[in-house]
This record gives structure tokens, C-alpha cells and sequence, in this order.
């Protein structure tokens, strides 16, 4: 069997600098965690670990939407409680409205407003 972009059979065929190739783009699945990597190299992996939990060092990406003052996006430290992430980035509820339960993810089940203190971290 061939591969359609080298036409030799078991060969893949790698982008260059020059971009001269028929090879296909590369894909960065994970763009948040590549972002880290210039930080970590030019600093080392403790300047890193200053924001953060011991178990999630570091900070995340956090889109805030729904019913809340303002949508936006924000890095917090790791650790941080959900309830002032929402505040912070989305401003709170908006007026005559509460925050009754946010998607922490979409992977993870739906966060109930007894639960908003929780601190966004891989162990939380």
C-alpha cells in the first residue's frame, strides 16, 4: 500500500524549514501546553513550578461565558478557586442572576454552586 503524499510504500514524508515538502502542516494539539515551553527552557522547570499547586504547577486557560457580566478568557495560577475565576474573568453573574453551576471542562461533569470554591487543579 502507498502513501498518497510520497508515493513509496511505509513512507511518510516530514514539513521542512523551507516548506518545499507535499508533507501535510504539523498539528500542535495541545497549544497551551507548547506555550509553556520557551518559559521552562529559559528559566527552568522551579520558575514554573512558582504559580500553582505542588500536584498542578503552573497556570491554565479558562474561558468564561453564559450568563455572567462579561465573556473572556483569562490565565490564572493553577489552584484557583472556580467561584473567583468566574468572577474575575466574567465579571460574576449578571445583574438579578446567580452562578448555579459551571462546566469545568469537557470532560468533566457539571460544577453545582455548592462547589464553585472548588480550586481548578488536576487533583481537585
Amino acid at each position: 500500500m502507498s502513501d498518497d503524499r510520497s508515493g513509496e510504500p511505509g513512507q511518510v514524508v516530514m514539513a521542512d524549514a523551507g516548506g518545499e515538502t507535499i508533507a501535510p502542516p504539523t498539528l500542535v494539539n495541545n497549544v497551551e501546553t507548547m506555550a509553556n515551553v520557551p518559559g521552562i527552557m529559559a528559566h527552568g522547570p522551579g520558575w514554573f513550578r512558582e504559580l500553582g499547586t505542588d500536584a498542578s504547577p503552573g497556570t491554565i486557560i479558562c474561558t468564561v461565558t453564559g450568563c455572567t457580566a462579561r465573556h473572556g478568557v483569562g490565565e490564572v495560577a493553577m489552584g484557583t478557586p472556580l467561584r473567583e475565576v468566574i468572577n474575575d474573568i466574567g465579571g460574576g453573574a449578571r445583574p438579578g442572576r446567580r452562578i448555579v453551576g459551571a462546566m469545568s471542562g469537557v470532560a468533566n461533569a457539571v460544577v453545582p454552586d455548592g462547589l464553585l470554591d472548588t480550586p481548578v487543579s488536576y487533583e481537585a
